[in-house]
């Protein structure tokens, strides 16, 4: 089996109170991203997919982030 080398990557996010599927997509060159704009205290889940030529993979887990009171936030574990 060959494998395809990496091009980028695909981060989404999405409130974790959201009804909907309504993920925002950010697509970058290294598996690390920093989100601008999101709401204080307020519970978000994000999720990261390689791309290659071939095309997405799966994602591997999903991370849930909270920010604090001036809107950042860590994730408890690295996303991957």
């Amino acid at each position: 089996m060959t494998k395809t080398p990496v091009t980028s990557y695909t981060v989404q996010y999405q409130r974790n109170d959201s009804d909907d599927d309504d993920y925002v997509e950010v697509s970058v060159r290294k598996p690390e991203v920093r989100v601008d704009g999101l709401s204080e205290l307020t519970t978000y889940e994000f999720q990261v997919f390689a791309v290659s030529n071939v095309g997405h993979s799966i994602s591997a887990t999903s991370t849930v982030v909270t920010t604090t009171s001036s809107g950042t936030g860590q994730a408890d574990t690295p996303l991957q």
